[in-house]
């Protein structure tokens, strides 16, 4: 994934360039460039959470045609679990300070949020990978498969939880 701080420098706009030379206005907006490239990669892998509860729900339905509702049950509790861990990381703390707030969060603890997001991507990727295997298999595999795909779940739960302690962390 590229580095999106870089980008949204990039394409700053000539006024936005400008206001960088008021006194003390260009920290505050490198703190909020931190900030956005964070919400953009959380709502990166927000996406990528969706597309693999996509899989999920479509392979639920394709069970539930077929009327094969003991797998369909695993993967609806799988469709639930993955909701409520993409409107965790959704939902998450962005490490934010207002302008006069009593405590500053420092630029190199906003850019330590960002890359934990960022690493975040792999576990999502070892979801989906697990999802996808899971879904190929034939209906009488797909309880003993669910285990990883629990594993992987389990994992990418506990990497959002350690999330919130890292922006807990964030203000001394």
């Amino acid at each position: 994934m590229t580095d999106l701080r870089d980008r949204i420098r990039r394409d700053q706009t000539s006024f936005e360039q400008l206001l960088d030379w008021i006194p003390g206005f260009k920290g505050y907006r490198e703190q909020e460039l931190r900030r956005d490239a964070d919400r953009l990669v959380r709502e990166h892998l927000v996406g990528l959470l969706a597309d693999v509860h996509g899989k999920v729900r479509r392979a639920t339905g394709d069970l539930a045609k077929k009327a094969r509702l003991k797998p369909m049950g695993l993967l609806d509790s799988l469709g639930k679990r993955l909701e409520k861990l993409t409107d965790m990381l959704r939902y998450a703390d962005a490490g934010y300070t207002g302008w006069f707030a009593a405590v500053k969060v420092k630029e190199a603890d906003l850019d330590r949020l960002y890359e934990y997001d960022v690493s975040l991507k792999q576990f999502i990727a070892d979801v989906d990978g697990a999802v996808a295997a899971l879904v190929a298999l034939p209906e009488d595999e797909m309880p003993a498969a669910v285990d990883k795909v629990n594993a992987s779940l389990d994992e990418l739960e506990h990497m959002i939880e350690n999330r919130e302690q890292v922006a807990l962390d964030l203000v001394p």
